[in-house]
């Protein structure tokens, strides 16, 4: 061994693998065969057992203990380059990592870590060489296969587990933020604004689903002069106030023989006004036909409002509530049968919302124009208190004054139950315990707003 050739003679092509406490593996004295006797190695460093786990497998063909030297031949050929099918080795390379005494002879398997040539060092490609040989036992590796793969699974597991764990922090971190600048955003708004968000919020709940739709015969249920657009903002706020979306507006009548002024508020109102054929029953047919037409294209139930008297319609109405699950709100006149009405999900008179009955004249109009101003509630009470909806039964105070109640909420109706409160928002007085709805109240705060400027430009005038 003289100078850096080696035992092989040619230059190093990397540095070899030192320990400081290397033993000399023993030759066994007495066989036929050369046997070298590798002692247990502990202590090795982490670095050569992850070699040993990579390295490749080959078998022992020759051993020379006079020289130290042995040689294999690999179980997989080398990589392209090297000239040579068997590579040669010395005993100090050998590592042994089991707890007892290895031997390796002539046809033992092992499996080493090949020296790699550098570039354009021709001679280790056609001699080519073994870095490190490390003794193998099938049973050994196979047990520590099953160790290795254990703990390899474990580690896994840990480390899913840690994820998990970092995750859910994450998401309750950032669920705790948004709640956070949730909370923080409600402090900074308005108690009014609150109120307006809640009720829309409240409003939207079912407009995905619910859908209504109206069908008007002027001709069986007659609005009275100039209370046409009233009566149907009244049918629109029943419903949009309990989430309702409206699909349809229809009223049938014969435009050449009414009134230019109803046809055109009807207009307005953006309600769709068909007209129909002078035949019998006509109007009938195509109410029937428009109703189905809506009930068999939804998909989801929804409400059904029919202003009529006409006792026809109770077949259809008794198919649309007890077949098609929709509701079925029945507006209808003095004239109607029972039979229609028991078969409605709810039932109203037209005349609830026809303030004047029909044989009222000209002079008893104007008196109740001039008496309209006066109500049993004092004017110079001041303050409302807004009630949310409940089911107490009560009723609207304005039903008993002149103009009546906005809502039709009368104390007669509702004792009968012909129609109920516990949908609508009230105001009570501040100073006294009337009550109404909250259309009246929007009537009587702009009546109240009129008279006090009426009177202020009274002062201003008898002053100049």
């Amino acid at each position: 061994m003289a100078g850096r050739g080696g035992f092989w003679g040619g230059p190093y092509t990397g540095a070899r693998p030192r320990t400081s406490t290397y033993t000399l593996p023993v030759l066994a004295q007495g066989s036929s065969l050369d046997i070298v006797e590798v002692p247990s190695m502990p202590g090795l460093s982490p670095k050569i057992l992850e070699d040993q786990v990579n390295a490749r497998f080959g078998t022992v063909t020759h051993v020379n203990n006079t020289k130290n030297i042995g040689y294999l031949r690999p179980v997989r050929p080398l990589p392209p380059g090297y000239d040579s099918s068997s590579l040669f080795f010395h005993f100090n390379v050998i590592k042994n990592t089991y707890n007892y005494t290895k031997k390796v002879t002539k046809g033992t398997t092992v499996k080493f870590i090949l020296y790699e040539a550098k570039e354009g060092n021709t001679e280790n490609l056609s001699k080519p060489k073994a870095f490190a040989v490390f003794t193998y036992d099938p049973v050994e590796e196979g047990v520590k296969d099953k160790a290795r793969q254990k703990e390899i699974q474990r580690n896994k597991q840990k480390e899913v587990q840690r994820q998990k764990a970092k995750l859910q922090k994450e998401n309750k971190i950032k669920k705790q933020n948004e709640e956070k600048e949730r909370k923080q955003k409600e402090t900074k708004r308005a108690p009014e604004e609150k109120m307006k968000v809640a009720e829309y919020n409240k409003c939207e709940e079912h407009k995905d689903s619910k859908k209504v739709s109206v069908f008007w015969d002027i001709e069986n249920c007659r609005p009275k002069k100039g209370k046409v657009l009233d009566i149907v903002q009244e049918i629109r706020d029943m419903s949009h106030g309990e989430g309702f979306q409206e699909q349809t507006f229809m009223a049938v009548c014969d435009v050449t023989r009414e009134l230019k002024g109803l046809i055109r508020d009807l207009e307005s109102s953006n309600v769709n006004v068909m007209n129909r054929t002078r035949k019998k029953n006509s109007s009938d047919e195509i109410l029937r036909q428009q109703m189905r037409k809506v009930v068999d294209t939804n998909k989801d139930p929804g409400r059904i409002i029919l202003i009529s008297g006409d006792s026809d319609f109770s077949t259809d109405l008794h198919s649309f509530r007890y077949v098609k699950m929709y509701e079925t709100i029945l507006i209808h006149n003095d004239k109607t049968t029972a039979a229609l009405i028991k078969v409605a999900s709810k039932a109203i008179p037209f005349k609830t919302m026809n303030q004047f009955p029909d044989n009222v004249g000209h002079s008893e109009k104007r008196k109740k124009k001039k008496t309209s101003r006066k109500s049993r509630h004092p004017r110079n009470h001041s303050g409302w208190t807004r009630m949310l909806p409940d089911s107490s039964g009560w009723f609207c105070g304005a039903s008993k004054d002149p103009n009546g109640c906005r809502r039709g909420l009368m104390e007669n109706a509702m004792k009968e139950g012909k129609i109920s409160s516990e949908k609508y928002v009230s105001y009570v007085c501040n100073e006294c315990s009337y009550r109404i709805c909250d259309l009246c109240n929007e009537r009587y705060c702009i009546e109240k707003e009129l008279i006090q400027k009426t009177q202020n430009k009274f002062q201003e005038s008898s002053l100049q």
